[in-house]
């Protein structure tokens, strides 16, 4: 049996508005308690009928999507945009990291990045700046 997973209010004021935005497109006769994620009906997807939908979409586009595929997709671009993977770990419904590490991928480019912007040693050592000395052509 799969969890339930919540989402949490977004803290930042514009990307709670831009999900706010995406809810509006919903039914208008559906209240606060209809899911996100429904079926045509407004009750929860279940792991079949939300394969189905995403199936369904697929065909449409061209494309092959899975489940697992988004939630990977959403587990990099959490970690690239600066989020913590220890709260990742906790929105994406695991009890241990090792879990979390199965859906992240970090290409050599994603761990060079991290490492430039946020080593200890940024902040020990100074950048040397380069000088330059003007000279006076009229000397």
């Amino acid at each position: 049996m799969s969890k339930v997973r919540k989402i949490s209010q977004a803290k930042d004021v514009s990307s709670w508005e831009k999900a706010k935005q995406l809810m509006s497109a919903r039914h208008p006769s559906w209240g606060e308690d209809i899911p996100v994620f429904c079926s045509y009906a407004g009750t929860p997807l279940n792991a079949v009928t939300w394969g189905d939908r995403l199936e369904l979409y697929s065909k449409r586009l061209g494309v092959k999507i899975h489940p697992y595929a988004l939630r990977h997709c959403f587990a990099l671009m959490f970690l690239r945009n600066g989020g913590n993977a220890f709260a990742l770990q906790k929105m994406l419904g695991h009890e241990d990291m090792s879990m979390t590490r199965r859906y992240v991928n970090l290409t050599s480019q994603d761990l060079q990045d991290t490492h430039r912007s946020a080593s200890p040693i940024n902040s020990l050592v100074a950048v040397k700046k380069e000088k330059v000395r003007l000279i006076d052509k009229g000397l």
